[in-house]
């Protein structure tokens, strides 16, 4: 990825009006990987935004950055509802869902109470793990992956792989 520290700060900056450090950028880049990558993908266009965010996000996150954000994503759907709020709230989990989301929506996305924060992320998390399912060949095709609409076992639709029969 050819972005520097520099857009990136500018990036965030203009999202959230903040004045980010170099030494910030480098934390964050160290403490909360999947979140840097998304940043940098927006500070130089890569992911436009909008709808789409989730969805080109997710299917193109090179598979280093995936596997860190699958074991996010199976530790939340392990143990989930019993992490404290402020441990949720502080994970990199919530803040790329957050950033997604903001993406996506445009705003906050309406993350009024604490048990509306953890649908999120689980919501979030379900979306990780029907990627890996993809990735891995389970299905053949995955409707738009988004946040703003419902998740569940028929939603977002997707097509699974038919076994062929196997003669001898």
């Amino acid at each position: 990825m050819n972005v520097s520290t520099e857009q990136i700060r500018r990036h965030v900056g203009e999202v959230f009006g903040l004045e980010f450090s170099a030494e910030a950028v480098e934390d964050l880049a160290h403490s909360a990987p999947t979140v840097f990558h998304l940043l940098a993908w927006r500070a130089c266009g890569r992911i436009a935004g909008g709808r789409r965010a989730t969805d080109d996000f997710l299917r193109n996150l090179p598979e280093p950055l995936f596997n860190h954000l699958l074991v996010g994503a199976l530790a939340f759907m392990r143990r989930g509802w019993t992490v404290d709020i402020e441990e949720l709230l502080r994970s990199e989990l919530y803040l790329l869902m957050s950033f997604l989301l903001l993406e996506e929506s445009g705003k906050d996305g309406g993350i009024d109470s604490d048990d509306q924060a953890y649908a999120m992320v689980e919501k979030f998390s379900r979306l990780v793990l029907l990627e890996e399912s993809r990735r891995a060949g389970c299905f053949a095709w995955v409707g738009r992956y988004s946040l703003s609409a419902r998740v569940d076992d028929a939603y977002p639709p997707r097509l699974p792989i038919r076994e062929r029969g196997i003669s001898h």
